[in-house]
């Protein structure tokens, strides 16, 4: 009989991301680093508007305002 391989800690958490124009982006990478246990919703969402911001950059163009943002589920 075989054993199951213990859990390995993951560096990222993902998330779904819904815009206030009614657009939505799966499974969106936060660096669990940046991730802050005592604030976990502001500092999620913190490090999402950054990654949006760079995108903007490299694209010009502009996401909406973040309304909703759900951690998707463990695999």
């Amino acid at each position: 009989m075989s054993r199951k391989k213990p859990p390995v800690a993951s560096e990222f958490q993902f998330f779904n991301v819904v815009y206030d124009d009614g657009q939505q982006t799966s499974n969106r990478k936060v660096a669990t680093s940046d991730i802050v246990d005592w604030d976990f919703d502001n500092s999620v969402k913190t490090a999402i508007e950054e990654q949006d911001r760079k995108i903007r950059e490299q694209s010009g163009r502009a996401r909406g305002e973040i309304t909703a943002i759900t951690k998707v589920a463990a695999r």
